[in-house]
């Protein structure tokens, strides 16, 4: 028997994600890109001391060599946006070995993989939770729900990160628990919480990070 409350819900959480005008949500089903949540938001110039600031995250099921690999690359990444991209966004997409680069420039807002046919064939012909993503956002915010919705639907991607402008890093990563169903379930929740179209898209980030590992999802920070 269908639910179609239910159904209801989700159709309207996907309407959600797909609003990019102010939302800063990547279109999943068409590979559009990283989005910034919120477009007023001040653009920060990258520094160098901006770029030594980026430290060591170690998610849970990574090793140290693939923790520094991906320090290493966050620290490449501002090095691309600022000297490259003017300090806008860029999106790194490795193996899990960090030795199979794909790159990306974007604008202050987005960076989009479909706009590279070598990256669309990578994620296509990449077997599961095999990537790792790593963009930088222009101002401090950390994800938008666009960076949680491409992340918790392409089942390529194993982690993905944030670095700011100013250095900070921001990590999800899918450990072995991981359930898409519950993790769906887990934003259809946080979703309803809301009056009908008063979604804050900064709060409802908030609290999916609160609450991932519900969905068998990592969050991990530089201190």
């Amino acid at each position: 028997m269908r639910n179609e409350k239910a159904e209801n819900t989700a159709e309207k959480l996907d309407e959600t994600v797909a609003k990019s005008e102010n939302s800063g949500i990547m279109k999943t089903r068409d590979v559009s890109g990283l989005e910034q949540a919120k477009k007023r938001d001040r653009k920060i110039f990258i520094t160098e001391s901006a770029i030594n600031k980026v430290d060591f995250v170690k998610p849970k099921d990574f090793s140290d060599t693939q923790a520094s690999l991906m320090m290493s690359k966050n620290k490449e990444l501002l090095n691309v946006a600022k000297n490259q991209n003017n300090s806008n966004e860029v999106l790194f997409i490795e193996n899990l070995d960090f030795n199979n680069e794909v790159r990306i420039l974007g604008d202050e807002f987005v960076v989009s993989p479909a706009k590279n046919p070598f990256a669309v064939s990578i994620i296509a012909n990449a077997k599961r939770q095999s990537l790792v993503y790593l963009h930088n956002h222009p101002s401090t915010n950390t994800f938008s729900i666009g960076d949680i919705d491409t992340f918790v639907c392409e089942r390529a991607i194993k982690a993905i990160s944030v670095v700011t402008n100013q250095g900070e890093v921001y990590i999800l990563n899918k450990l072995d628990n991981y359930s898409f169903d519950g993790t769906r379930k887990l934003l259809t929740e946080i979703y309803n919480s809301y009056p009908e179209g008063e979604i804050d898209d900064k709060d409802f980030v908030k609290k999916f990070l609160r609450r991932c590992r519900e969905g068998g999802i990592e969050y991990a920070k530089s201190k």
